[in-house]
């Protein structure tokens, strides 16, 4: 009987100890939770700075994601993890290459505009709006042929300053 009570008990001391021997100051558990720690402060940093950078680019997306926190946080979540990658990639565009920075940034810009005109065409019921419509479409639609010609031109100069480099 004796026996079956001291077990348990000496399970949790085992157990307790163990613990305490592991998050020992200079343990390799101590550096686990430290990296751990300093990754998660890494990941919040980064997410701060992708949350300014739209801000700062994308002013009414920064809205439209401010609003979704405040009202569907799991739909936030999702939104702001899809946005951390494309993001990211146009920091770095940013910090390394302004010249193609600039002109991806106007490429997404153009992209909204024409998806928001030909959404707009569409729906719209008037004849004449429509052709309107549709007229400043045809403008936007050779403006991004233009500038994705452009783009194109810049990373192509980009990799052979790269390959004679």
């Amino acid at each position: 009987m004796m026996r079956q009570t001291v077990a348990p008990f000496a399970m949790s001391v085992l157990l307790l100890a163990s613990t305490c021997i592991a998050v020992q100051p200079g343990s390799r558990a101590d550096g686990l939770r430290r990296d751990r720690t300093a990754s998660v402060q890494e990941s919040r940093l980064a997410r701060d700075e992708v949350i300014e950078f739209v801000q700062r680019h994308f002013p009414e997306r920064a809205q439209k994601l401010e609003e979704l926190r405040r009202t569907d946080r799991e739909r936030y979540l999702k939104e702001r993890r899809q946005l951390m990658g494309k993001i990211q990639r146009l920091m770095e565009l940013e910090k390394n290459n302004p010249r193609l920075f600039a002109l991806t940034l106007e490429d997404i810009k153009l992209e909204r505009k024409l998806n928001q005109l030909a959404r707009t065409a569409r729906e719209s019921t008037d004849d004449g709006a429509r052709a309107r419509y549709r007229k400043e479409l045809e403008v936007a639609v050779l403006e991004a042929f233009e500038l994705r010609a452009r783009l194109k031109q810049a990373e192509l100069d980009d990799l052979e300053a790269q390959v004679t480099s």
